[in-house]
């Protein structure tokens, strides 16, 4: 776990730990902020927001999570079935939040 952040940062652990705590602030509020445009049924927002989530996955090297982020995306730029959307967007809250929770637990 963690091997893409321990390579970028040279396996410093201050800078590590940083980028952690980054990842926790920052993620739990796109969570929220997705949830909340899930309930206003503003995919666009979604989107966004899950857009502007994808450089932190990337560093911390979650790349189930940033795969799941794409389909997630695909399925709301081709205008998918809006509770197939839906439920792939509430399932990737899920992984997020479990990857919080992991973090917290190191």
């Amino acid at each position: 776990m963690l091997d893409k952040l321990k390579e970028i940062t040279d396996g410093n652990e201050e800078s590590m730990k940083l980028y952690i705590q980054s990842y926790i602030k920052v993620m739990t509020a796109r969570i929220e902020t997705i949830q909340y445009a899930l309930s206003q049924h503003d995919y666009e927002k979604v989107l966004s927001t899950l857009q502007k989530a994808k450089p932190l996955l990337t560093t911390m090297g979650y790349d189930d999570i940033l795969r799941m982020v794409n389909h997630v995306e695909m399925g709301i730029k081709k205008n998918y079935a809006r509770p197939m959307t839906k439920e792939n967007t509430l399932s990737l809250i899920d992984d997020i939040q479990e990857s919080i929770n992991r973090l917290r637990d190191l």
